[in-house]
């Protein structure tokens, strides 16, 4: 009966642990995976011209867990992640990632197929266009980089016997954090601003 009990509470130790995000040390080979994806946090901020989703460049994890009102599904010690995340009709894997001072300044949209999806040969076409019609064409004609004023885009394809990755990421411009916006302002749901991204 000691051994049992003692069994269920290593057992709800460790439930507690992955419910609070401890993840422990993380390296960079290290993830840490977590289960609870329920957001009880605070409500999103209200932001004008966000940079990417409902986020701006340097948010931190938590501001973008807030921002995305839900759990990451796993994270490393520069990065963060969301499974079941729909893009261009696909569905795929969102990375957040995050420079030395744990600020926000790119993310990417990972969608994997196997050979056996009926839409496996037509998905790098389907994704260009949907980047076409969503924000703007290509820098040149059959090129892979987009430029706006709030992002980089990149559409990359990785093709094998097995599988095609198709990623697109977004990417804060250089110089992009030094300048100001004086449009973009954040807000609380009442309406009185808490923030804003305008440089002093």
């Amino acid at each position: 009966m000691k051994r049992y009990t003692a069994i269920l509470t290593a057992a709800a130790l460790c439930m507690t642990f992955s419910s609070c995000g401890y993840g422990g040390d993380d390296t960079d080979d290290d993830v840490s995976e977590t289960i609870v994806t329920r957001w009880d946090g605070d409500a999103p901020l209200n932001i004008l011209n966000a940079d990417f989703r409902n986020i701006v460049w340097g948010m931190d994890k938590v501001e973008t867990e807030r921002q995305e009102q839900r759990r990451s599904d796993g994270q490393g010690e520069d990065y963060l992640f969301y499974d079941n995340v729909s893009f261009a009709g696909f569905d795929g894997r969102l990375y957040y990632y995050y420079n030395e001072n744990l600020e926000c300044t790119s993310a990417a949209y990972i969608i994997s197929m196997s050979p056996d999806d009926p839409s496996y040969d037509s998905a790098y076409g389907r994704t260009d266009d949907f980047l076409t019609e969503l924000f703007v064409p290509p820098d040149e004609e059959g090129g892979n980089i987009r430029t706006m004023p709030s992002a980089v885009i990149e559409l990359t394809m990785t093709d094998t016997d097995i599988e095609r990755m198709i990623s697109v990421k977004f990417s804060m411009p250089d110089g992009y954090a030094d300048k100001k916006h004086s449009s973009k302002v954040i807000y609380f749901e009442n309406g009185e601003p808490v923030g804003s991204s305008v440089s002093p």
